[in-house]
């Protein structure tokens, strides 16, 4: 029996609650999810009530993957490939709470290294799925066992409801600032050029913010930011 006391990550909670809604959330955010969750990757996807029966409405809001080493499958990949429309909790949308995130069944099995918390909660007319894995021995703060999901889950959609205006949310808009501002540009430059078809100038930044996005290329943000 584990009886290592749980340890709450107070401090990156409280960082996220006071700055919901500005662009500091997304740096609040990632710090939480990675360094006091233990989370490996998370995704959160919006689709309209009325478009139920189209998993290709799919909308991604957010996608952040901190593994450095072989993990379950990069969820954003799945996403934009289409793997991840056949998901069977997907079924369970039409469901879904309105005054709570409910949590799902686990339906994908991650070789028992990983846990996989899914989440699902109605606002309005739109409806959010929420996914997040966690390494086994990163979880320090039990989120595979506690209410931790849906608390950061209500968090992210504060966010999404106060957001500031002229505030997009995307997922550029969640990682930290530098990566951030070069994805904005490589995006900006992407439309204007109405072309993927290039190499962004600085490759070490680049390549650190595919990885934290869970993409491969240009064609692959411009997916996952819908600007294609």
């Amino acid at each position: 029996m584990n009886t290592t006391p749980i340890q709450y990550p107070f401090e990156a909670l409280e960082n996220c609650s006071r700055n919901a809604g500005s662009t500091a959330f997304g740096d609040n955010f990632s710090s939480l999810l990675e360094e006091g969750l233990g989370v490996e990757q998370c995704l959160l996807f919006a689709l309209p009530q009325d478009r139920l029966d189209d998993p290709a409405a799919l909308k991604c809001l957010l996608s952040l993957n901190f593994s450095r080493e072989q993990g379950p499958p990069a969820l954003a990949s799945a996403y934009l490939a289409g793997t991840l429309q056949q998901d069977k909790n997907l079924a369970l949308l039409e469901t879904a709470p309105a005054d709570h995130w409910q949590v799902l069944p686990f339906r994908e099995l991650s070789d028992g290294r990983y846990d996989r918390v899914s989440l699902i909660r109605r606002d309005g007319r739109t409806i959010y799925y929420f996914i997040l894995y966690c390494r086994n021995e990163n979880d320090q703060a039990g989120i595979g066992s506690s209410g931790l999901p849906a608390m950061v889950g209500s968090m992210l959609l504060s966010h999404i409801r106060h957001a500031d205006p002229g505030l997009v949310i995307d997922p550029v808009s969640f990682l930290p600032g530098p990566n951030r501002e070069f994805c904005e540009t490589v995006i900006k430059r992407a439309v204007r050029e109405k072309s993927d078809d290039f190499t962004p100038e600085d490759d070490a930044l680049w390549q650190d913010s595919c990885r934290k996005l869970g993409i491969r290329s240009v064609g692959e943000l411009l997916q996952l930011c819908r600007q294609t």
